[in-house]
């Protein structure tokens, strides 16, 4: 046979050997040998040509032909076989050389020695009709005989391996251009702040305001997975990096069977993947050999023939299964309900896993320890549970103080990816975590629509450094919680209300008619009138109720009921109703009432409209009380706050869309509740705007100019009332005039306006180095005494009453020493 084999290198002929043909700029010898016989290695590939790619991305329509490519060649000659093959020469046309891993793959594209070495690795591991070259032919020049040619046009000829078709990248919306800046203060300068004490100096960085897309990226249209070529040669390893993506290779917690020439991420990855298999077969193995190139695993029985040997592939950190006996012939005797390969570190694999597809936040060591009895019959510690509950909890939200060190990237990442937010670090001299403060730019534009009524709480956390999240809410034209803005701080710490408030009014200012409303904490009513000097200031009910009972212990069961008819009560009359029932049931509650301020709780002595929000519950509404989200990292917390802000816009935002209504769905509900009750009533007028409205038993007076009704509920909760609808419908006026703007279906869609933008995946975050050389360490924190509380404690309207028996009448309310009958 006849073969043309081309050689690396020039050499001079020497007497007897064959002849030479320059070929290109390579040397070719002409062999007349047995295939057989050739010591050089070379590699069969089959040429596909003159056809053209599908919609599907598959190369259909073609012509086919082979080469023999030396193992050791190099790009020029490697192109220069395929010229010759297709009886091509370089001068009139140009090739694009590409080939797929399987039908329908991204095409990986040939454009250096680096490429061509890898082509030819995976071709001398596989079947010779694996990876076939798909050759894209482009002629120079055109010629009249060249028309009717089935020759594709040539394709992009970018510098990608991969060849993905461009995506745009998605842009923010219409947020504002303009960006604040993120400050990082520190504590260490001696300037005065607010009362003497000491004034951060802020680290600012501005922020760019060139459009960015999720992650931090500019927007354009970028190829994925891009080789840029070198001049230097690549090793293997960074070339099987940039193309890892695109060939089937086993990820953690990604399959549960193995095979020969099966490829891993790395040596740990195959090592858990084993271990898993192992737990769920019901088998246990021994490392017979491992060191950094290669691992033998063999079964605990030495008489049994199951084995598994995996070797380093090449210069990467993947391992590849070379020899793999499946069959177990071991004794049942080993088989220990204490099984070998049941780590910590094995079992937290199984528990994350469980925790990012139930999405569970709560999951105790005994409901682990009764799931790996049910599921792999294996008996555990409590101790082993724990811990490896603690590890999986580490590696879903990361490490509790490094989690410090990442918020002034978080935070700058937060302010590039939604432009207009505020976000804000405090730190001691001692570069110490003391407060934060973060306001998505989407909730800054959202609050202009919302009811002016902030309601602000402390949710305490149970993290390693303890602390508190301090929170500011608001209420949609739904009825629906709408987080403003987050904080964190010390507990119970006078300074941190003063921070928390100082940064909320920089970034939501005071309107009219303006509520606060909080729990009886001292410091937050006092930080909030120097930040809102205007604003109303008012109680929680449900909190206030909860004091009540402590301090009035004993009182009779009817205290709740009462207090919340005298809170709620829209006029004077109704509220004395209740209140002289309280005065029954203990002298003392008037008076203490009254010390509060009616003013602050009392529904019918309330200045202005509280639009209906009377209690808190900001909590208990964003599932922030379960016991795994107050145990989160701060940085990891404050990520999961983001989303829920994401969640909710996005889910809001298409449900104000498709609405039809005038109103909100609450609020329309609750005005044709009015409007059945207004047909029940009769109405005569005084005057064109005064009209007076009754029934059997009683009347009430509308004035339609004014919007008061004497009943107080058109003013209190500014949406129409029943005796306001009567008289709308006698003068026949429409109804919906007198209900606010904030129940509006339109002040709706506006408060979700805005988009909350994602800040994607932390590694492809871009920050500046000197955010990134930031050192900010965990707080200081003195635990206390006793066991940590994990459970909060429940207000009144959650604390479940128990009814006592009587032993001797069955009767309920009273035991058998105080039975009367």
């Amino acid at each position: 046979m006849l073969l043309l084999i081309p050689t690396l290198r020039k050499r001079r002929p020497r007497e007897g050997r064959p002849g030479k043909a320059r070929v290109g700029h390579l040397e070719w010898a002409a062999l007349d040998v047995d295939v057989g016989s050739v010591v050089m290695e070379v590699i069969n590939v089959f040429v596909n040509y003159d056809g053209r790619w599908s919609k599907k991305n598959n190369y259909i329509d073609y012509k086919i032909t082979g080469i023999l490519v030396p193992r050791n060649i190099e790009y020029n000659g490697f192109v220069d076989l395929v010229y010759k093959g297709l009886k091509l020469e370089r001068e009139k046309a140009d090739l694009t050389i590409e080939y797929q891993v399987n039908d329908g793959s991204p095409r990986i594209i040939i454009q250096n020695d680096d490429h061509v070495q890898f082509y030819l690795e995976l071709k001398r591991k596989e079947d010779a009709t694996r990876f076939p070259l798909c050759i894209t032919i482009e002629m120079r020049q055109t010629t009249a005989s060249d028309e009717g040619s089935n020759r594709l046009p040539p394709t992009d000829r970018a510098e990608t391996m991969v060849d993905y078709q461009d995506q745009p990248i998605v842009a923010a919306d219409d947020c504002e251009r303009t960006t604040q800046p993120l400050c990082i203060e520190t504590m260490s300068d001696a300037t005065t702040r607010y009362d003497g004490e000491k004034t951060p100096q802020p680290l600012c960085v501005e922020m760019s305001d060139a459009t960015t897309r999720y992650g931090g990226e500019q927007s354009g249209n970028v190829a994925l997975a891009k080789l840029q070529p070198r001049r230097k040669r690549k090793k293997m390893k960074e070339i099987m990096d940039q193309i890892e993506e695109i060939i089937p290779i086993v990820e953690p917690n990604e399959c549960y069977e193995i095979y020969e020439k099966q490829l891993f991420k790395n040596k740990d990855t195959l090592s858990r993947t084993i271990s898993m298999i192992a737990l769920k077969e019901k088998y246990q193995y021994r490392v017979f050999k491992s060191d950094k190139t290669r691992i033998i695993l063999r079964c605990v029985d030495e008489n049994c023939k199951w084995r598994v040997r995996a070797t380093k592939y090449n210069e990467t950190d993947m391992f590849q299964v070379t020899k793999y006996n499946e069959t177990h012939t071991c004794s049942l005797d080993l088989l220990q309900c204490d099984h070998r390969q049941a780590s910590s570190q094995i079992i937290s694999e199984h528990i994350k896993k469980k925790y990012e597809e139930s999405g569970r936040t709560v999951y105790a060591p005994n409901n682990i320890i009764e799931d790996l009895k049910n599921e792999f019959g294996i008996d555990v510690s409590y101790e082993k549970a724990w811990r490896a509950r603690k590890i999986a909890l580490e590696k879903i939200g990361g490490d509790v103080d490094k989690s410090y060190e990442e918020l002034a990237s978080f935070l700058y990442t937060l302010n590039k990816t939604n432009p207009g937010s505020v976000a804000d670090i405090v730190l001691d001299d001692e570069n110490k975590f003391k407060y934060m403060f973060m306001a998505v730019a989407a909730s800054i534009h959202g609050w202009k629509h919302c009811r002016p009524v902030i309601v602000v709480d402390e949710i305490f956390l149970e993290c390693k450094h303890r602390g508190s999240l301090l929170c500011a809410c608001a209420e949609d034209a739904n009825n629906q919680i709408f987080p403003l803005a987050f904080g964190i701080g010390e507990s119970e710490n006078d300074e941190s209300w003063e921070y928390f408030f100082k940064r909320l009014s920089e970034a939501f200012s005071e309107r009219d008619g303006m509520w606060i409303v909080s729990d009886q904490h001292p410091s937050i009513h006092e930080e909030a009138a120097k930040s809102y000097p205007n604003a109303l200031l008012g109680y929680c009910n449900c909190q206030l109720l909860q004091n009540l009972e402590v301090k009035f212990r004993g009182v009779s069961k009817a205290l709740a009921e009462n207090f919340k008819g005298a809170s709620g009560a829209y006029d004077k009359e109704e509220f004395e109703f209740y209140m002289s029932k309280l005065d029954k049931a203990h002298g003392g509650i008037r008076k203490y009432l009254e010390g509060v301020g009616l003013q602050k709780w009392a529904r019918a002595f309330s200045p202005k409209s509280r639009y209906g929000v009377m209690t808190l519950n900001i909590a208990e509404s964003m599932n922030i009380h379960d016991e795994n989200v107050r145990d989160m990292p701060v940085a990891t917390l404050m990520e999961w706050l983001r989303s829920m802000l994401q969640d909710w816009f996005c889910i809001r935002r298409q449900n104000a869309e498709v609405a039809s209504t005038k109103l909100a769905e609450e609020a329309e509900n609750e005005v044709r509740k009015n409007f059945e009750e207004s047909s029940k009533l009769t109405t005569k007028p005084t005057n064109d705007d005064i009209f007076e409205v009754y029934n059997k038993n009683k009347s009430w007076v509308v004035n339609m100019k004014q919007k008061t009704c004497t009943c107080g509920r058109l003013e209190h909760d500014q949406l129409p009332c029943s005796h306001s609808i009567a008289a709308s419908n006698k003068m026949n006026m429409g109804i919906y005039k007198y209900s606010s703007y904030y129940y509006t279906n339109e002040a709706l869609q506006n408060t979700y306006h805005h988009t909350v933008h994602p800040l994607g995946d932390s590694s492809t975050w871009n920050v500046p180095d000197n955010i990134k050389a930031m050192k900010i360490f965990a707080p200081s924190t003195k635990n206390p005494p006793g066991r940590p509380r994990t459970n909060k404690i429940p207000s009144a309207e959650e604390t479940e009453k128990t009814k006592v028996k009587c032993g001797r009448c069955g009767r309920f309310g009273h035991n058998r020493k105080t039975c009367k009958c």
